[in-house]
């Protein structure tokens, strides 16, 4: 007996051959068990047809048995998946149809050949295997879903969606390679571009797991950035969060952005020891006009630029004037004076600030920065000094 299968186009093609008769044209159409569009999750099941008829070319009346099994090579080679049994299968005409099912691993990209034994009437005797197994070759669309594929789309080219709430909707192992690389050449667009709507703080746009030594996210770059974060709620969110441990090995920077030191009157000891003044820690006063002269040290953090300088003073003094000056110094005796604020025409508490810097850029691997206060008599006073600059390094 032979097979003949009938059916439209863009369906796999092959040769059914039969012992003893002549080869005939067959066609097989897989058909998916289950639809999506009614909320079913989509099978690996697919629909078979055929015509099986005798050697004569006369349709088989009977009821048949056929056992269907997948193969990856025309002839020999390995089976796959278990052999399909369909018992008592009507025939119209000749015609038939089985839905057959070989697992979520029988179809990943390889060849696939499909065998077929009959035995007819059903339940007669042995199985008679049909001369030539059938190429499963796929239709035209389908090709573009095939390992190493190129799919090209003017919007997505792949959308995935899955109404799973855990689990993964796409899962892709490559041992000893990259499993999945994004590239992208717009000047706005992304590489990879993981988005997360709930509100949960365990939510992840992107996650990354590493069990071993390696790396969880691994951000490579020549020029630009290798792992971008941007967290548009600035008061709650994190464009770069790490729970635990946090390891950079190379420089870590930010956009500018604007701190401040600042110098309580507690800090200043006075150029002599044999000065006459009080110390109250939120504020110094000299007691004579012999001892004027206060410093502080001042660690101002490296790569840091120095924006102003506010001093706060108290001047009832009628002819003399507080004075905060900040220096740098250059390890060798020589000084640079960066700032300076006086308490000139002003009377009682006050204070005043100096925005224009001279040698504004830190650079603690030349210079040490100190701060002096001038206090002419018993009627000046200092009470604190505050120190703004801007830095893109962490501190």
């Amino acid at each position: 007996m032979k097979t003949k299968i009938l059916l439209p186009m863009f369906v796999l093609i092959a040769l059914l051959f039969v012992t003893g008769g002549l080869p005939t044209t067959g066609r097989v159409r897989a058909q998916a068990q289950n639809s999506p569009l009614n909320g079913t999750v989509l099978g690996t099941g697919f629909t078979y047809q055929g015509r099986l008829t005798d050697a004569s070319g006369n349709p088989t009346p009977d009821p048949c048995d056929f056992q269907f099994s997948l193969w990856d090579a025309a002839s020999g080679g390995t089976q796959v998946g278990s052999t399909q049994t369909k018992t008592n299968v009507s025939l119209n005409n000749g015609h038939f149809s089985a839905a057959l099912d070989f697992g979520t691993t029988a179809f990943q990209g390889e060849a696939r050949y499909l065998q077929i034994a009959v035995r007819c009437p059903a339940g007669s005797g042995g199985y008679t295997a049909l001369s030539g197994r059938v190429e499963l070759t796929a239709a035209p669309y389908a090709l573009s879903l095939r390992p190493g594929a190129t799919i090209q789309s003017a919007g997505a080219a792949l959308n995935l969606s899955t109404s799973a709430t855990t689990g993964v909707a796409l899962n892709v192992v490559a041992p000893g390679t990259t499993a999945i690389y994004g590239q992208s050449a717009s000047t706005t667009g992304a590489g990879v571009f993981g988005l997360n709507t709930s509100a949960a703080s365990t939510a992840s746009g992107v996650a990354g797991l590493n069990v071993g030594n390696g790396s969880g996210v691994f951000g490579q770059t020549v020029s630009g950035r290798g792992v971008y974060g941007k967290a548009t709620d600035l008061a709650n969110g994190y464009g770069v969060y790490s729970e635990g441990n946090a390891y950079v090995d190379g420089n870590l920077g930010w956009k500018a952005r604007t701190s401040y030191i600042s110098v309580a009157a507690a800090a200043f000891q006075p150029v002599h020891s044999t000065y006459n003044y009080s110390n109250w820690g939120n504020s110094l006063i000299p007691s004579d006009s012999s001892s004027p002269w206060y410093y502080a040290a001042v660690q101002l953090p490296h790569g840091a630029t120095v924006t102003s300088l506010t001093f706060s003073w108290n001047d009832t003094s009628t002819t003399n004037d507080a004075t905060c000056t900040l220096y740098r110094t250059n390890m060798a005796g020589g000084g640079d004076l960066m700032a300076s604020v006086s308490s000139s025409g002003s009377t009682g508490a006050g204070g005043g600030t100096d925005p224009t810097i001279n040698n504004a850029n830190v650079d603690n691997t030349m210079y040490a920065y100190y701060l002096e206060w001038h206090l002419p008599d018993a009627n000046t006073a200092g009470f604190g000094v505050v120190i703004e600059y801007t830095i893109t390094e962490p501190y």
